[in-house]
């Protein structure tokens, strides 16, 4: 676990966001984290309906760190995104 990844994420930890990025704006957490740790790939998991950041082979949402429940797709090159 990378404690740099972790504080950057304990900084938005709270009720709120917790919920506001676990039910419907999970993309938009996943693309901060992708913006703060640019060698970073975002994947969506089909099982949960849910956008993880995938940052030195871990994953990690608003939680921390975190897996995927269901083979996580890069969203580069998720077949159909509309």
């Amino acid at each position: 676990m990378n404690r740099n990844i972790i504080k950057f994420i304990l900084a938005f930890d709270s009720p709120g966001n917790r919920i506001l990025f676990t039910e419907g704006y999970c993309y938009y957490f996943a693309l901060i984290l992708h913006e703060r740790f640019p060698n970073s790939r975002i994947v969506y998991d089909p099982v949960r309906g849910h956008f993880l950041t995938l940052i030195e082979g871990k994953f990690y949402d608003i939680s921390g760190e975190t897996k995927p429940i269901g083979e996580a797709i890069d969203w580069e090159v998720f077949p159909d995104k509309s």
